[in-house]
């Protein structure tokens, strides 16, 4: 019975990542929900201590997201400078003037705030497989692939490596790992079940 529920918990965590890099690439609106089923391998399944560090790990982060989410996405461009151009409201502002464009900080700030609300309800379960796919399938049609949201998973571990500092634990690093890795691999589905 717990393991089912830490499954759901997981679950649902999941489907929260998925919404957020669908903000942060840009997600349109069409996917074929028909198409969606989720198996998760025992392998990914965050235990107990490890689904606790990251909500933790989060409310620490939550507690000055305005200025997380900015740092967060300069921190994305600055060790992947090239997806600046996928973002047009911004795309050809300077990095140094980034801080002060309103699209860029309303932008990073909405993926936080949606982030923070998948943390906050992680019992929902329901939708993890649906919203996965659908990342990968509409962002297919955007020229991106797996190594793209690679790119982002790196930048994000390495963003909280830096903001949590020493909170930054052994345990903390492995919740998120497995959190993104999970969430890689089925975007990753939707990616390639795209036809061109």
């Amino acid at each position: 019975m717990a393991s089912s529920l830490w499954k759901q918990i997981f679950d649902s965590f999941i489907a929260g990542w998925v919404w957020l890099l669908g903000w942060i690439l840009g997600t349109p609106s069409t996917y074929a929900p028909s198409t969606i089923k989720y198996v998760q391998s025992a392998s990914s399944a965050l235990t107990g201590e490890e689904l606790e560090a990251v909500k933790d790990s989060w409310a620490l982060v939550k507690k000055d997201v305005k200025t997380h989410s900015i740092n967060l996405f300069l921190h994305f461009f600055s060790l992947y400078p090239q997806y600046q151009s996928k973002f047009p409201a911004f795309r050809d502002v300077k990095k140094a003037e980034l801080t002060t464009n309103r699209a860029f900080k309303a932008h990073a700030f909405t993926v936080a705030t949606a982030l923070s609300g998948f943390v906050d309800h992680l019992e929902d379960s329901e939708v993890l497989g649906e919203l996965l796919f659908k990342t990968g399938v509409n962002h297919k049609g955007r020229g991106l692939g797996l190594n793209d949201f690679k790119n982002l998973n790196n930048a994000i571990l390495d963003y909280f490596s830096i903001a949590l500092g020493k909170l930054f634990t052994p345990v903390v690093m492995r919740g998120w790992t497995k959190t993104l890795n999970v969430v890689l691999g089925k975007v990753g589905e939707g990616l390639n079940s795209v036809e061109d």
